[in-house]
């Protein structure tokens, strides 16, 4: 199976069930990179590399359904567990859902922002902007940024996906729209 294939795939998924758009993107190979010249967060358009036993095949799945933008990133493992990727996802996981139960109507961006921070320095990592985008009829109307004074309404829409780096420079981003 090629990059190719598996965006194909998905994006005749994602019109056979009534979406308006795509936006996909890929990344496949070895985790972690051992160049370090591209990372777990360089996806880019499919290509015809052919994905191989062993690799990490990373993915960032956009569609618009009735006008309005979402999006899940994952990172998935092929033919075997990764123990560094499994250890880079908990930390994702944790990251994500330290941000997530902070956001509520009221918060201002920047403190739910913090918060990820904070739990992502006490695993180990570093976080690193942007966290994610707030969507609607556009892909990214602004990002989730430290920096932001966005105050959280109910009814929003942002797509989460926290990015985070390890001490040897290797980085992965994991999440989803809510």
């Amino acid at each position: 199976v090629t990059e190719r294939d598996i965006i194909g795939t998905l994006e005749g998924f994602h019109r056979q069930h009534g979406s308006d758009r795509t936006f996909n993107i890929i990344l496949s190979g070895p985790f972690p990179r051992p160049d370090k010249k591209e990372s777990a967060i360089h996806l880019w358009y499919p290509s015809e590399r052919e994905i191989k036993h062993g690799d990490i095949v990373v993915l960032e799945m956009t569609t618009v359904y009735g006008g309005y933008w979402n999006q899940l990133v994952r990172a998935v493992s092929v033919g075997r567990e990764n123990r560094e990727l499994s250890l880079f996802h908990q930390a994702c996981l944790k990251t994500l859902k330290t941000g997530v139960d902070a956001m509520r109507p009221g918060v201002q961006t920047s403190e739910f922002v913090t918060t990820m921070d904070q739990c992502a320095k006490k695993l180990g990592y570093r976080l690193n902007t942007p966290v994610g985008h707030y969507v609607g009829l556009d892909l990214v109307e602004t990002r989730v940024n430290p920096e932001i004074e966005l105050i959280l309404k109910s009814g929003a829409s942002a797509i989460v996906h926290p990015i985070l780096s390890s001490t040897n420079g290797d980085i992965l981003f994991w999440g989803q729209t809510y």
